[in-house]
């Protein structure tokens, strides 16, 4: 059994890892060309920019509360 220690780190390594997701497609979508790109392309964009947007409130309820404790 995992002690409370031992689950916080797990908890910290797959937020950073969460956060370094995000951060990195930001980076990419931050760039990118919305304007003259194909149709295909922007609806990609859309979808990935979306899920961007649905994973970072994800972390954030997940782990707002959790962090209030500590």
């Amino acid at each position: 059994m995992e002690s409370d220690q031992e689950n916080c780190c797990k908890q910290e390594d797959k937020l950073g890892k969460s956060i370094k997701s995000i951060e990195i497609y930001w980076a990419k979508y931050k760039k990118f060309d919305w304007i003259t790109c194909s149709e295909k392309e922007l609806q990609e964009a859309r979808a990935n920019a979306n899920k961007l947007i649905k994973m970072s409130e994800k972390i954030q309820n997940e782990f707002s509360g959790k962090w209030k404790n500590i």
